[in-house]
């Protein structure tokens, strides 16, 4: 299933999504800026997720659990990425996350062990600098050069 969401829609709510196991393509217009905690959480389906620039923060556990996601791109309007964002995306491999990102909380990319690509900003420093406080996933950044 392919869902485009309305451009008249401002934010996605907490758990709007929730376990929608068959949803394969999402599209999240320029109007949203903000995903709530759990908005897609378990949409085990998932494969391609695209963000047009609008959005602002990505919330706890938004996109927890999309086991079939491989690559992200995260656009430059977004500033934090919430804690366990991203937890489970067991097959994502490509990660760009931009200069924009000043704060990446806990375990946002918890259990992401096929990511072989990962892209952070500058700003943020090291890689220790994604906090990591005990989840399994350590990234070794290979940094962009500007």
């Amino acid at each position: 299933m392919t869902l485009s969401i309305p451009t008249s829609v401002a934010q996605i709510g907490q758990g709007a999504f929730v376990g929608c196991s068959s949803l394969t393509t999402l599209t999240i217009p320029e109007s949203v800026t903000c995903i709530k905690d759990g908005a897609f959480d378990g949409c085990s389906s998932l494969r391609i997720l695209t963000f047009l620039p609008g959005l602002m923060s990505i919330g706890n556990y938004a996109f927890a659990g999309c086991s079939s996601l491989t690559r992200l791109d995260i656009p430059h309007s977004v500033t934090e990425i919430g804690e366990g964002a991203f937890d489970g995306c067991s097959s994502l491999t490509s990660l760009t996350i931009p200069e924009t990102v000043g704060k990446i909380k806990p375990c946002a990319f918890d259990g992401c062990m096929s990511l072989t690509n990962l892209q952070l900003p500058r700003s943020l420093g090291a890689a220790g600098a994604v906090q990591n406080d005990g989840c399994d996933v350590i990234f070794l950044a290979k940094r962009r050069r500007t």
